[in-house]
């Protein structure tokens, strides 16, 4: 995913070190985006937070949204187990 919200991009880094568990959720849209290959669709860059709560119904693996894109485009996603693993 990419971030460009101040405040969700400290809360990524944050995550990183491991000093929160908190998870990505936001709108996704059509396309790779330039940064999500192989799949169809990513995160909106700048609507994505970093959340310590999300309802159920956005969540699930990348391989899900991809077979179920219209479902996640117009509910947003929010993978529970996500973890930052890396910064660029």
């Amino acid at each position: 995913m990419r971030v460009t919200d101040p405040e969700a991009i400290r809360l990524a880094m944050e995550s990183l070190a491991g000093r929160n568990n908190k998870h990505p959720n936001g709108p996704i849209a059509v396309g790779d985006g330039g940064f999500n290959a192989p799949w169809s669709w990513h995160f909106v860059p700048e609507s994505v937070r970093m959340v310590d709560l999300s309802i159920e119904l956005c969540d699930g693996s990348p391989s899900y949204v991809e077979s179920h894109r219209g479902d996640f485009l117009a509910s947003g996603y929010c993978p529970w187990s996500a973890r930052v693993a890396a910064l660029e």
